[in-house]
This record gives C-alpha cells, sequence and structure tokens, in this order.
C-alpha cells in the first residue's frame, strides 16, 4: 500500500494526484467501506500499511459504527479530510496543508485572495 491514498469524488482527484497522493474513486459509502476493507485485508495479509485519507463528504455517508471501528487501527490509518465550505476555509486550508506536508515530505503554502 502507499504511503497515502486518498478517497475522493471523481472531480476532485485531480488536485491530490498533483500533490503526489494516490487517488482511489467512489461516489458512495458503501464504495468507501469497499475500499477500507480491501486496505485491512491488504495489510493483514502483509503489505505495510499508510493512509487513508477520506473525503469529508463520503465519510458522512459511512455508518458511524464503521468510522468508530476504522479509528480504532493504526494500520494503515483511515482519516477524514476537512469539511469544505466557506466558514471552514481557514481549518481546510491548515489540514490540507499538514496532509500534504506529510505526503509529499514538504510544506506546501496556499496564496488566500488577500494575498495576491
Amino acid at each position: 500500500m502507499p504511503e497515502l491514498q486518498v478517497i475522493v469524488p471523481a472531480h476532485r482527484a485531480a488536485g491530490y494526484r498533483l500533490a503526489g497522493a494516490r487517488t482511489l474513486l467512489a461516489t458512495t459509502g458503501a464504495d468507501v467501506q469497499a475500499l477500507v476493507r480491501d486496505a485491512f485485508a491488504e495489510h493483514d495479509a502483509g503489505t505495510p500499511g499508510g493512509v487513508l485519507a477520506v473525503h469529508w463528504l463520503l465519510w458522512q455517508q459511512v455508518p458511524e459504527r464503521e468510522r468508530s471501528a476504522w479509528q480504532d487501527r493504526s494500520i494503515p490509518l483511515v482519516v477524514p479530510l476537512p469539511e469544505e465550505g466557506q466558514d471552514a476555509a481557514q481549518t481546510r486550508r491548515d489540514a490540507l496543508r499538514d496532509l500534504l506536508a506529510r505526503a509529499v515530505g514538504y510544506e506546501i503554502t496556499f496564496a488566500t485572495q488577500e494575498d495576491e
């Protein structure tokens, strides 16, 4: 399993690929559950673990019980990506910067509209 895989809807995949992450496409919570089960099975079969980051909207479609079970395991680590929206912009930017820094090995900064 690669160090970082991001489970996202198709329209979000290109940005994560540009950041160096392997993307796994999903459209429903059931898709996400299947991809995470596959990752757990790979690890249980001896493949080293990594990080699975799940798009926030897809994360919300997975039952809470299932998400809690994922968070009890550390390999592979399954984490939600931050929520999108105008009110969450700074939190999202900070979380994405931290995620990308871990994924590609250096910090990527984003200019805000005020900076331009």
